[in-house]
């Protein structure tokens, strides 16, 4: 189960089980088990909140709120973020209880992008052999897509194959210890010694 508090403070638990989901599906017409349906609401803010509200429906009716007042309860700085990361965690979680690694998976990495997405820190996304090349990519588009900095980090060996990323990120390095110095260059302006 995940939480979220709106803009009066009030906490709100989102728990999804598979009886859930079909209750959504009946009303929203979205089958979060359908990979389609999953990308559309993973991607759509609107679709988002609308799972957020039937999930805490029964809660809101036992305080007086009908949807549209729920809504104005998510106004506010990053209220309705953190809303939609609450669904979003709520549902990795769903799939992994389910044994589907791909959707967990692409649901953690919309969380990630979304979480860095709120801040200023740049995003950096890591390629090399030992890590999942088809989320690295994901998140540099991404984070791309939502005109962040991205710092792209990976060997000689990728340089062809990664121009496109590489030509789109603020930096492009090769080790751990040339993003910390551009993390400090970025943070207190000054080059390594």
């Amino acid at each position: 189960m995940q939480s979220f508090k709106d803009n009066e403070g009030h906490s709100w638990n989102i728990a999804l089980t598979l009886g859930k989901v079909r209750q959504l599906r009946e009303k929203l017409g979205l089958e979060l088990l359908n990979k389609e349906h999953h990308w559309q609401v993973m991607n759509s803010e609107t679709d988002r909140l609308a799972f957020v509200f039937l999930l805490v429906e029964d809660q809101a009716k036992e305080i007086g709120l009908d949807a549209d007042t729920f809504e104005e309860r998510l106004y506010g700085d990053g209220i309705a973020d953190g809303a939609s990361i609450a669904f979003l965690r709520e549902l990795q979680f769903f799939f992994q209880r389910l044994g589907k690694r791909l959707e967990a998976g692409l649901t953690e990495t919309q969380i990630k992008v979304m979480t860095a997405a709120q801040s200023q820190i740049p995003i950096v996304v890591r390629f090399g052999e030992k890590y999942k090349q088809w989320n690295a990519a994901f998140e540099a588009g991404y984070a791309a897509a939502l005109g962040k900095s991205i710092i792209v980090m990976h060997g000689p060996d990728h340089q062809h194959a990664l121009k496109e990323v590489d030509a789109a990120a603020l930096a492009v390095v090769q080790s751990s210890q040339q993003v910390v110095e551009i993390l400090e260059y970025i943070e207190k302006g000054t080059l390594p010694a």
